[in-house]
């Protein structure tokens, strides 16, 4: 399953639902095989934890 420009589009950080003081550092896609041998996307994302006001 090749990682297209639609994939990247999809994926765009403005696009993703994160809840208030969570922001998205680093979002990469990558295709290659399952355990079974069908192609598949692998997405893996880095974000932040968001701060609790309470301490």
């Amino acid at each position: 399953m090749p990682v297209t420009v639609d994939t990247r589009g999809a994926l765009d950080f403005n696009e993703i639902p994160m809840p208030p003081g969570m922001a998205i550092l680093r979002l990469d896609a990558e295709d290659y095989t399952d355990w079974t041998g069908d192609p598949a996307l692998r997405i893996n994302v880095l974000s932040t934890i968001p701060r609790s006001s309470k301490r």
